[in-house]
């Protein structure tokens, strides 16, 4: 399969582009580069066979497009897996515009794009990188979370993602009312953390906020490097758990 992987440098994405390239599709990586990394696709190249043949990378905004849209075309993919996304609770609720201009803004063009590609039929089959933040804050009898429970984000990453589920969901609808073939998923993790089996690729965010990271960065005694001393922060002290901190961390 020709496959599209947006955010392919990135940490999730680069994962994936590693395992389809290893399963012998043909990936187009998109990234604007703003928080992937080039060498993480230079990783793949050098340790996959027949990578430089079957893996081609451009440098596009997923906003822009004037570029994106000659570009999905050209490559013609058969299916989508979307990671192009920003990513920090913490920094939606101070910079709730971004968000919403990259995430719902950036997600529509890029299904625009796919719907103009393939002669006008469009793409028929997209994968959308979500997040439980879409579920907000379960109560404690609603632990552990199900994929039916309500979804009610507290915050803009959360209500961004949700809200490019249902723009795919109107999408999928219309296409089907049209007699046109599209269907999607949504994934909708919790902290990924680790790296690959075989070490091509590991983890690398700048600044590191997700736990799992953390705490083995502040097991291993390098914390320090990052924040400037090696200690690890959880939230919360009135949730009603045990010692006061968020379920969830």
């Amino acid at each position: 399969m020709r496959i599209l992987v947006t955010g392919g440098a990135g940490y999730i994405g680069s994962h994936a582009t590693l395992r389809l390239l290893r399963d012998g599709h043909e990936v187009l990586v998109s990234d604007n580069l703003s928080r992937g990394h080039a060498g993480a696709l230079g990783a793949i190249r050098r340790s996959v066979a027949n990578a430089e043949a079957r893996l081609t990378f451009a440098k596009i905004d997923l906003l822009d497009e004037r570029a994106l849209v000659p570009a999905v075309s050209a490559f013609d993919p058969d299916a989508v897996l979307h990671f192009a996304a920003l990513a920090y609770v913490g920094e939606s609720v101070a910079s709730p515009l971004e968000y919403w201009r990259v995430n719902l803004a950036g997600g529509v063009s890029l299904l625009r794009a796919c719907a103009a590609s393939r002669g006008g039929a469009g793409v028929p089959r997209f994968v959308f990188s979500s997040t439980t933040a879409t579920y907000g804050q379960p109560a404690p009898h609603e632990v552990p979370i199900v994929e039916t429970m309500a979804q009610s984000p507290i915050n803009p990453y959360g209500a961004s993602k949700l809200a490019m589920e249902r723009v795919l969901r109107d999408h999928a609808a219309a296409c089907s009312a049209a007699g046109r073939e599209f269907s999607c998923a949504f994934l909708r993790y919790f902290n990924v953390a680790g790296c690959d089996r075989a070490g091509v690729l590991g983890e690398h965010h700048a600044p590191e906020t997700h736990l799992i990271p953390t705490l083995i960065q502040a097991a291993l005694g390098i914390r320090e490097h990052f924040r400037g001393e090696n200690v690890v922060t959880l939230y919360g002290s009135d949730y009603p758990t045990p010692d006061g901190t968020a379920i969830r961390d």
